[in-house]
């Protein structure tokens, strides 16, 4: 009986296991927020002219290097760079694509296991955020010209960079800030992280039980 049960055990552990995610995405702010420790914010600010942009083939700000996916250079732009609308921010952003996908690379000087932007489109494609690890997401549909949103991601794992790339007819990625930080240990598990818990719990009171 016991060996049967214990079984069972091993077995819905291991599935648990394969369900549990190690990036989690937010579309809060404030429960990023919550999430997170130490955070560094930084914008676009004062780069380039008002009402114009200056291009990069690689653009470094905070120990994050920005470079182009698609094109051959990132334009960081004035917010009011568009007669109507006009952006929060300054903003970076890929430069005129002719091919899909296109976008930005971050590629960080130290990794993280947190990162968050305020981030749109040009027309509400999809924009695919790939890590370094491995594990990616999808912003289905982005906000439109003039528009950004919050976007955050933390990972159970250090990531050392992060792609955002728009499959749209017309690609293109706006990001008026990031954030990077540390993943807080206090933040809440997984389900699965939970239910791994719970059957610890009952495997220890089944022994207990058995005595064996």
């Amino acid at each position: 009986m016991v060996r049967g049960i214990t079984w069972a055990v091993v077995m819905f552990s291991s599935a648990a296991g394969i369900a549990q995610a190690g990036l989690v995405t937010f579309t809060s702010a404030s429960a990023f927020d919550s999430a997170i420790t130490s955070p560094t914010t930084f914008g676009f600010g004062s780069v380039a002219p008002s009402g114009s942009f200056t291009p990069f083939t690689t653009y470094n700000s905070n120990g994050v290097a920005f470079t182009p996916v698609g094109v051959t250079v990132v334009d960081v732009t004035s917010a009011n760079y568009y007669v109507s609308p006009v952006y929060p921010a300054d903003f970076i952003v890929n430069g005129t694509a002719s091919s899909t996908p296109a976008g930005m690379l971050l590629t960080l000087l130290s990794p993280v296991t947190a990162i968050g932007f305020e981030l749109g489109s040009l027309d509400g494609g999809a924009i695919t955020a790939a890590f370094s690890t491995g594990d990616s997401a999808i912003l289905d549909p982005s906000p439109t010209l003039g528009n950004v949103t919050f976007w955050g991601f933390t990972s159970t794992t250090p990531f050392s960079s992060v792609s955002l790339e728009n499959s749209d007819l017309t690609p293109a990625v706006y990001v008026t800030s990031v954030t990077l930080a540390g993943a807080g240990s206090t933040t809440t598990p997984e389900p699965a992280t939970a239910v791994l818990f719970g059957l610890g719990l009952i495997t220890c009171a089944i022994f207990r039980r058995f005595g064996r």
